[in-house]
């Protein structure tokens, strides 16, 4: 999918969606995850989290259908 396609969501999706970003460090990493090609590393220390935050916010984000695990 390009960035200029147009996606139905749902509400209950999109309350989901907006769920899991509503908090800084969550957009913060969302946005992060997004501009990074998927092999860079992404810095913690620098959004200020910790690891088992990092892996709780990104389970949301993964719950919500925002970003998906590359193999």
């Amino acid at each position: 999918m390009g960035p200029t396609e147009t996606v139905k969501v749902s509400t209950k999706d999109l309350s989901a969606i907006l769920k899991k970003t509503y908090d800084d460090k969550s957009l913060i990493l969302f946005e992060s995850i997004a501009l990074s090609n998927g092999n860079e590393y992404i810095p913690l220390k620098e959004m200020n989290l910790t690891v088992k935050q990092y892996y709780s916010r990104l389970s949301g984000l993964m719950k919500a259908g925002l970003v998906k695990k590359q193999k």
